[in-house]
């Protein structure tokens, strides 16, 4: 079976830092792993035509045109198309829906549907073609099956987590198993710092799970606050010297 997959971000470069362990492996969405199952990926590459990424950061409605343009030439090579965004098949969808393509289409669905699409017309057009709605929380995944009369059978939940082969974890022995904490993962837009500040009289633990370039640039970092990083994979003594007292890690895109 070989399945092509595309996301909001360039996954095949996120591929390549795993493959060089340069970054953890969550944001890939299991597609580094389906060969263990007999199943193979290709990665369309996130980026070739500029003028589409600009028509569509301005009609959202139709999702990622660049991409799904791209796809339409070669899906006659694949026999599944997986997405790890849930806006980004949106044309993939309507065409689905209009009988013009019949490929199964699988998406990751991270957030409650936009409000635009709840409009059922508007749903049934672009989503429920969709051959596997792989929910990241339960909410979702009620709103599907309850809201929109998707059939059970097409919804599952993910229990994502992150790639804890990736980071260091030996600063967790220094916190009891019994404490409760909070876990933030993620690389684009994150805001860290912000989130720091929070948790200096918080009764949780933060774990921050990230790479390098998206590490808090904090200087005091709350003893109640772990920060999981390739700069601990790699540098894993020198890092925490620098440390007074372990961080605890908390958890997007």
């Amino acid at each position: 079976m070989r399945v092509l997959f595309l996301n909001n971000c360039p996954t095949d470069l996120l591929w390549s830092e795993w493959l060089e362990k340069k970054s953890p492996g969550q944001h890939l969405w299991g597609i580094n792993h389906l060969s263990e199952y007999g199943i193979y990926v290709d990665v369309l590459p996130y980026r070739k035509y500029k003028f589409l990424k600009k028509i569509s950061h301005k009609i959202k409605l139709l999702g990622d045109l660049d991409q799904q343009l791209r796809t339409l030439p070669n899906l006659s090579k694949y026999d599944a198309v997986y997405c790890g965004c849930q806006h980004d098949t949106l044309v993939l969808g309507l065409m689905k829906r209009l009988g013009l393509i019949s490929v199964p289409i699988a998406i990751i669905v991270h957030h409650c549907i936009k409000p635009i699409f709840r409009n059922k017309l508007l749903f049934n057009l672009f989503y429920s073609s969709n051959d596997k709605f792989i929910c990241l929380n339960e909410i979702v995944h009620h709103q599907l099956i309850e809201d929109f009369q998707i059939p059970p059978e097409k919804v599952t939940m993910l229990e994502w987590g992150v790639d804890t082969d990736f980071y260091n974890l030996d600063a967790d022995k220094n916190f009891s198993q019994e404490s409760p904490f909070i876990i933030t993962a993620g690389r684009t837009l994150r805001d860290f710092n912000t989130l720091i500040k929070a948790f200096p009289n918080s009764p949780y633990h933060l774990k921050i799970y990230c790479t390098q370039d998206a590490e808090p640039t904090l200087k005091n970092i709350p003893a109640n606050v772990n920060i999981y990083s390739q700069k601990s994979y790699y540098h894993r003594e020198k890092f925490f010297q620098n440390i007074k007292k372990p961080l605890q890690l908390p958890y997007q895109w």
